[in-house]
């Protein structure tokens, strides 16, 4: 036979410390609210820095977090800009680590040299890559190194700009904003209604 079932609802200021902790936690430990594209800015912002550079065709990989074979890389084609480091400068005059790698492409990797990195195996960390000379010039093989090293780099920061962005979603700071802004409602102990 049917029957009435009435439940009190909360807002998540309504609820108790002890009620608002849960509710957190519950947001922690499944990580649903994430299943959107929340890496696309970061990665968009990245590969605009890396096409100022000389990169271009550029496809970003990642896998994470805290896993053996956890990481980000990118395939890309690479023809130095003119300049490179003033652009890079301009866009995010900040960003001191990547700046200083720009102005070792910048002095290292002459104009004119074309490179192509691949990714290759089952992961997608910066040891997941190769580079392939596309030039003619004789000192390719120190070029590729060279090259290869500061674009690891740079997949490097890559990955740890990722890592910041999903802690920081995954903070409590951040999981309260994202409670409060789509009008989560709960029952008094913190369960998502």
């Amino acid at each position: 036979m049917p029957r009435i079932h009435e439940t009190i609802i909360y807002s998540f200021d309504e609820l108790s410390a002890q009620a608002r902790e849960k509710a957190v936690e519950h947001f922690q430990e499944y990580n649903s609210y994430l299943d959107y594209d929340w890496h696309g800015d970061t990665i968009d912002d990245f590969k605009t820095i890396l096409e100022l550079i000389g990169y271009y065709d550029i496809t970003c990989y990642f896998s994470g977090f805290h896993s053996q074979g956890d990481g980000a890389c990118f395939s890309a084609r690479f023809e130095r800009n003119k300049r490179c480091l003033e652009k890079v400068k301009s866009y995010c005059p900040k960003e001191e680590e990547i700046l200083n790698i720009v102005e070792q492409i910048q002095s290292e990797i002459p104009l004119r040299e074309k490179y192509e990195i691949k990714h290759s195996g089952h992961y997608y960390h910066e040891y997941c890559t190769n580079v392939y000379y596309l030039g003619d010039n004789n000192k390719a093989e120190q070029l590729d190194e060279r090259f290869l090293e500061l674009s690891r780099k740079l997949m490097g920061i890559l990955y740890e700009s990722l890592n910041d962005e999903y802690d920081y979603l995954n903070s409590s700071e951040s999981i309260i904003e994202h409670i409060k802004a789509n009008d989560y409602e709960f029952t008094e102990d913190g369960t998502l209604n």
